[in-house]
């Protein structure tokens, strides 16, 4: 157990994977910029080095804690984390995505005295491996021993209580975006995209669950009414290569274009006349729909997890069958055939996400639910 801790700030250690480029890991990051202190002793706690958002925390002047694993299956990584909480006393900690949820809750659940926050970033899972069965199974067990665990979304609360989770434990936390950092100020005329015209796109991981192949399908049919439309594709994953070869057979690779990963990504989803975002299963929240609204982009979604919280249907986009190209061209024609249509979305979009998806809302909700956990956890002073 730990000592009886002394008045002071509340040391809260937020541990991640790594700090690439994801969805996640910028969330992770507002917090770590956002939380107050000296209300708060902040320190983010990482299983692999490296990554483009590590340079930015360190930026932030706080600890960044390795625990160095070698392999996927070394599990010296709990006893490390077992060993700071207990001797810094850790007051909090909140674990974010596999492995790190199981590493980090176990070895706090083990300290005995340590506030044990989860998360819960999507809404659903499509993987089927070995390691991923074993590794939730035992992640499902330690949540639903959790003080409490964050969803960033009420599609991902949903899937909490389909495992068995105590929807008194779910806390809804969207997404947030400080809107003073999106980057707008980037040529892209080199990649041969004129000025007038319209462009669509997507930010996502290239993978089968994100619907690239879905949007290529309908850019397909628009392209044949619409010869200027540029498809723009940011991101890279294991289907790009395939996509990529695909677009190159049908002759379509002036329209549709790969640039690969973009961060920010900020500069070219202000290029988008209407952002696209086509989930096929699952999805949380998506920093990248919310970006486009602040911006002032209409949105084409799936009605899948998350999204259609984020988007208001015919308000600021439009929500579709992701699965159905037919109707994911209608809805994009009914867009750039209408340009009234689209910055009136747009519009209503920026003014949503301003009140919904602010940075500074998203880590005072997380601090009051720290500071309630505290209470409780001190007897409800």
């Amino acid at each position: 157990m730990h000592k009886t801790r002394s008045a002071g700030p509340v040391r809260i250690l937020f541990l991640a994977v790594g700090m690439g480029i994801g969805g996640t890991e910028r969330q992770i990051y507002e917090l770590l910029r956002g939380i107050p202190r000296p209300l708060f002793d902040p320190r983010l706690g990482i299983l692999e080095e490296g990554g483009a958002l590590l340079d930015r925390v360190r930026s932030l002047d706080l600890p960044i804690v390795p625990f160095k694993r070698i392999g996927k299956w070394d599990l010296s990584a709990f006893r490390l984390i077992h060993r700071y909480l207990k001797t810094e006393r850790i007051d909090i900690i909140h674990t974010f995505l596999s492995p790190a949820t199981v590493f980090g809750l176990g070895a706090a659940a083990l300290a005995g005295n340590t506030i044990r926050v989860g998360s819960l970033r999507s809404s659903g899972t499509t993987r089927t491996d070995l390691r991923y069965r074993l590794l939730s199974g035992v992640e499902r067990w330690l949540m639903r021993r959790c003080d409490a665990v964050v969803c960033n979304s009420m599609a991902g609360a949903r899937w909490g209580e389909e495992l068995g989770l105590a929807p008194s434990i779910l806390h809804v936390i969207y997404n947030g975006i400080d809107s003073s950092e999106l980057q707008t100020n980037m040529e892209i005329q080199s990649l041969g995209i004129p000025n007038d015209a319209p462009v669509i796109g997507m930010v996502a991981n290239f993978e089968a669950d994100k619907g690239h192949a879905q949007l290529i399908d309908a850019a397909e049919r628009l392209i044949s009414r619409r010869p200027n439309l540029t498809c723009v594709f940011i991101g890279d994953g294991p289907a790009r290569g395939p996509l990529l070869e695909r677009v190159r057979r049908q002759g379509l690779s002036q329209n549709i274009l790969f640039p690969g990963v973009a961060y920010p990504a900020t500069p070219w989803i202000s290029r988008f006349d209407v952002a696209v975002l086509l989930s096929q299963q699952r999805e949380g929240s998506s920093n990248f729909l919310v970006e486009a609204m602040f911006l002032g982009i209409p949105v084409v979604c799936s009605r899948v997890g998350g999204n259609a919280e984020v988007v208001v249907h015919d308000e600021t986009g439009i929500v579709v069958d992701g699965r159905d190209p037919i109707e994911i061209e209608q809805a994009l024609e009914s867009l750039l055939g209408d340009p009234k249509r689209q910055k009136r979305m747009g519009d209503l979009g920026r003014r949503r996400a301003e009140v919904m998806f602010a940075s500074a809302k998203m880590v005072q909700q997380h601090v009051d639910l720290y500071l309630q956990l505290m209470r409780k956890k001190d007897g409800g002073k």
